[in-house]
Formats: C-alpha cells, sequence, structure tokens
C-alpha cells in the first residue's frame, strides 16, 4: 500500500479533497472499499497464510489498477438532465412573475395609480405556484449536495441561467441608478426605486447560488452552509412584498366592491327614470342595495353619488367639470381621487331632450320640465 499512500499524499498537496481521491482511484479500478480504506489510511489485518498463500499480497504488486495517476481529472458530477432543465426553467417562470408582481405591489404601495385586488391576487397566485415547484427541485439537489459537495445543478443549464439572471441584475441595477440621479421627484419615482432595488437583490441571489454551486471549489467548505440559504432569503423577499399585498387586498376588495355597487344603483336610478319619467326622490325608490351610499338631486336631470373609498386612484387624466353619463356606466367611473367619502354627478340622459343629450351641460339644465 506504500504507493497508494504515496499517491494520496501527492494529491492531497494539489489540493484534491478526500471524495475526489477516492473516485480516482475508483476510476482505476480499485474496490470502493479498497479505496475508502486508502483513503482512509487504514490497514486490514490478514488472516495467518502458508508459504504458498498469496492471497496478502498488497492490491498494489498484484494488481496493476494500483497504479493511479493524480493529475487524471475527475468527471464533473451533475444532477439528471431532466431535472436539471425542469430546475432551471421553473426557475426562470418564477424570476418573471416574481419581478411583474413586485412591480404591481411597489406602484400600489408607494405609486399614485393603485392597482385592484384581482390584479394582486392573481401575481401572488402565480407566486405560490411558480416557487413552490422550484424549492422542491431545489431541496431534492440540496439532499444530494449535503453527501455529494462536488454535485452541481446541470453546469450548462446553470451558465445560460446566470448570463440571463446578470442581465437582469445589470437592467435593474441600471433603473435604479438613473431614477436616483435623472427623476426629479414624481409620485412614481419610490416605486421605481424600490422595484428596481428588490428585483436586483432577487437576481443577484440567483447569480450568487449558481455560480457557487458549478464554479467554486468544492474543498471550501462554506459552501454547504451557504449555498442552502439560497431558497430561504428567496422566500424571505417574496414574502415581504407578498404580505404588503395581502394588506392591501382587503382595502381594495372592499373599493372594488362599492364601485360595483354605485353601477348597480345608477342602473337602477336609470330605469326609475325612464318608467316614471323623474329622478327618484330618494334611494329607497329604487331596487338596488343602498347601504354606506348617499344620493342627493341636484336638478331634473342630475343627481350625485357619495360613498367612502379605502384607496384614493391617479387615474391620469382630469375629470374637470363634466358630469357621469349613465348610459355607459362602468366601475371605472367612480375612481376615487383620495381616501374617504368621494361624491360622483350623474346626469339622467333619458331625460334630457334628444337634441340636448350630446351636449346638456351647456344647452340643456334647467331645473324643471
Amino acid at each position: 500500500m506504500n504507493n497508494v499512500k504515496q499517491f494520496v499524499a501527492e494529491a492531497r498537496s494539489k489540493g484534491l479533497h478526500d471524495e475526489q481521491i477516492k473516485q480516482l482511484l475508483i476510476n482505476a479500478g480499485w474496490a470502493e472499499t479498497e479505496a475508502q480504506v486508502a483513503v482512509l489510511d487504514l490497514s486490514i489485518p490478514s488472516a495467518p497464510h502458508t508459504a504458498q498463500d498469496t492471497s496478502s499480497v498488497e492490491p498494489s504488486q498484484s494488481q496493476p489498477h494500483a497504479n493511479v495517476n493524480p493529475h487524471t481529472k475527475v468527471n464533473d458530477k451533475s444532477i439528471s438532465a431532466l431535472e436539471a432543465a425542469l430546475q432551471h426553467v421553473l426557475l426562470w417562470v418564477f424570476t418573471i412573475t416574481t419581478s411583474i408582481m413586485i412591480g404591481v405591489v411597489s406602484y400600489e404601495l408607494f405609486g399614485a395609480r393603485s392597482g385592484s385586488s384581482e390584479t394582486l391576487l392573481t401575481y401572488l397566485v402565480l407566486e405560490v405556484f411558480t416557487f413552490i415547484p422550484f424549492a422542491i427541485l431545489f431541496s431534492n439537489y440540496l439532499k444530494k449536495f449535503r453527501k455529494q459537495s462536488d454535485l452541481k445543478t446541470g453546469k450548462v443549464w446553470s451558465i445560460i441561467t446566470i448570463v440571463l439572471h446578470s442581465l437582469g441584475l445589470i437592467g435593474a441595477l441600471a433603473t435604479f441608478v438613473l431614477v436616483l440621479v435623472l427623476v426629479d421627484g414624481g409620485d412614481d419615482t419610490t416605486a421605481l426605486l424600490v422595484s428596481s432595488a428588490a428585483i436586483a437583490t432577487m437576481n443577484a441571489l440567483v447569480v450568487s447560488a449558481y455560480v457557487i454551486a458549478n464554479f467554486v471549489k468544492p474543498t471550501y467548505a462554506w459552501r454547504k452552509k451557504v449555498l442552502p440559504l439560497f431558497p430561504i432569503l428567496l422566500l424571505v423577499l417574496i414574502s415581504i412584498f407578498g404580505i404588503l399585498a395581502l394588506v392591501r387586498v382587503g382595502p381594495l376588495r372592499a373599493d372594488d366592491q362599492t364601485r360595483k355597487q354605485l353601477v348597480s344603483i345608477v342602473k337602477a336610478i336609470r330605469e326609475e327614470a325612464k318608467s316614471s319619467k323623474s329622478l327618484p326622490a330618494t334611494l329607497q325608490d329604487v331596487d338596488a342595495n343602498t347601504v354606506g351610499v348617499s344620493y342627493a338631486k341636484q336638478t331634473n336631470t342630475k343627481y350625485q353619488l357619495c360613498a367612502d373609498f379605502n384607496k384614493g386612484i391617479d387615474s391620469g387624466y382630469d375629470r374637470g367639470n363634466y358630469d357621469i353619463d349613465d348610459t355607459y356606466i362602468s366601475t371605472y367611473d367612480f375612481e376615487a381621487e383620495n381616501n374617504g367619502q368621494q361624491c360622483f354627478t350623474i346626469k339622467a340622459t333619458s331625460l334630457i331632450p334628444d337634441p340636448y343629450r350630446l351636449y346638456p351641460d351647456t344647452s340643456y339644465d334647467s331645473t324643471t320640465n
């Protein structure tokens, strides 16, 4: 075994760890048990033998496979091609949907325009259905990695992932710097800064994890401590925005219901006006859910509805003095510009004579018919 001990010592001096040395011996033809004994520098007691018994001859003397070249390259070990493909494709889908979600939630929390509850819930569902499958596959890799520290996540797939997310990292950082330097205030500046910083962090985590898994020497023991932190940090990042989104979903859903209620009331008033040829005196005269909504008749062709809102929305255009036409009513007509009570003026087009319906505000708005 002296030759093998010398080989083991020489291999260690060149930076190879025990698992690599053991694999070299196995590749050269040694049995796994013999290779393990050689690496651990153990001796196996042999039974007494006669002069004719040659079974105790050392493997290095009786077997040609003991002549091992320490310069032999150990084959890269990787998870299966199918597992690598699934892991990376799911990661790409996850990071794309997460980037969108972070942008939406950031604009909801820090921007001027509010998102809808349906939008936030959609992205939350997408997060769950993209992160969990990826997390399962990556956890399965980590289990194998703990036993085999040189295991890789598919080198070609990992290179593609590193390149794509490096581009995402550069783009997010460029956006952050440009907004910070060039944009002078504005309602959406904070939202852009928060979203670009979070997206840059996510891409940096992905790049770091796959560089460590595939290109850092297995001899560094810290790899086993650092790599399992990757999915945990990703989960923390998306949980922060997920919790903030959930906090917003309740108030937004309440506002959505208020808008639908206002649309329903306007339609009920329109039907009442058509049948009775006049606006109702109170909301009790119409068949609709009117809880939390106040009504005031302004003229014979106009009335006002007021309701409380949790979140104001910058609709992007100035309403000016234009009133809401009850003919083509929708929830978008009731976008509250501020929190609290908001009032909307609606014109009953069925009560306006035909020649004046196009421009009733300037041509016809008498208080009597």
